[in-house]
């Protein structure tokens, strides 16, 4: 794998970047891989895997492929962490947004509380941080132009009660077929060059990563979606 983007990145003012490595990845070997962190928010209310908010979050790749074929490259890919993660929207401008800067992730807020398991909450960042995706002045770029941006809190999955889906296995599958079904329309999809995606996470539960956790009988309702 040559490239790995977390969700939302990069900006579109960032694709040109990416064709020298396309053009070298397909000279030297076609399955040279390019990759992707494929989430889409969603909270106790709402899901955003929807066409509005594909661009922008879990479907970004899909934004970065079509530049690279415009330019005459295609190159194959691999999602290597997909899933919901406990998000949305975030109103405004992006005039009213510019204090997290231009960047692609900023706003990370970290305290020295101690969390419910006695771990400080400074030793396990990622289950505590939150990040908000912003779009750059004039580009569509990583945030939903319209509203300025995105919360995400990485360490919040389907289980997760406050930020995510509480639990709801039903509802986190239908997004997960929706997920599948759109993939396999892109045209990387249609062309074989998505070599697959991995959801985020399973195994025994461990300290960050709880509320992510899928077991046998939700990853066999994952395999009766292919």
């Amino acid at each position: 794998m040559v490239f790995n983007a977390p969700v939302g990145n990069p900006g579109e003012w960032e694709f040109v970047k990416l064709l020298p490595l396309a053009r070298e990845a397909i000279k030297h070997d076609q399955f040279v891989v390019f990759g992707y962190h494929a989430y889409w928010a969603g909270d106790p209310q709402h899901s955003y895997q929807t066409r509005e908010h594909w661009p922008y979050l879990q479907g970004r790749w899909d934004e970065i492929d079509q530049y690279l074929i415009a330019n005459g490259y295609r190159v194959f890919w691999h999602l290597g962490e997909v899933g919901v993660v406990g998000g949305h929207p975030v109103g405004g401008t992006t005039a009213d947004m510019s204090a997290f800067g231009e960047g692609d992730w900023t706003g990370n807020r970290l305290t020295d509380d101690v969390d419910e398991d006695g771990v400080p909450v400074s030793a396990d960042p990622w289950k505590h941080a939150t990040e908000v995706t912003v779009s750059r002045a004039g580009a569509r770029a990583v945030g939903d132009a319209a509203t300025g941006g995105y919360w995400l809190n990485p360490g919040s999955g389907w289980i997760d009660t406050t930020d995510c889906y509480g639990g709801n296995w039903a509802r986190y599958l239908v997004d997960i077929g929706t997920f599948v079904v759109w993939c396999r329309e892109t045209q990387a999809g249609r062309e074989g060059r998505l070599l697959g995606m991995a959801f985020f996470t399973t195994g025994a539960p461990y300290t960050g990563w709880v509320y992510f956790q899928m077991q046998e009988a939700q990853w066999r309702a994952v395999a009766a979606l292919a």
